[in-house]
C-alpha cells in the first residue's frame, strides 16, 4: 500500500531536490519544494481514501 506512494514521494523529493539546486537555494526554491511535497500528500491521501472506500464498499 505504502510502496507505490513511497516511491512517487522519493521522486518528487530528488526533483524538488534538483529545483532547490537550480534555484540556488532561494526562496523560490523552497517555495517549488514544499508546493511540490504538498501535491505528493495530497496525492498519496487521496489515493489511500479511495482505495480504502473501494475495500469498504
Amino acid at each position: 500500500m505504502y510502496g507505490h506512494n513511497g516511491v512517487g514521494a522519493a521522486i518528487g523529493t530528488a526533483t524538488g531536490g534538483a529545483a532547490l539546486a537550480a534555484t540556488g537555494g532561494t526562496a523560490l526554491g523552497w517555495i517549488v519544494l514544499g508546493a511540490m511535497l504538498l501535491v505528493i500528500s495530497g496525492v498519496a491521501v487521496f489515493r489511500l481514501a479511495t482505495r480504502t472506500k473501494r475495500v469498504t464498499a
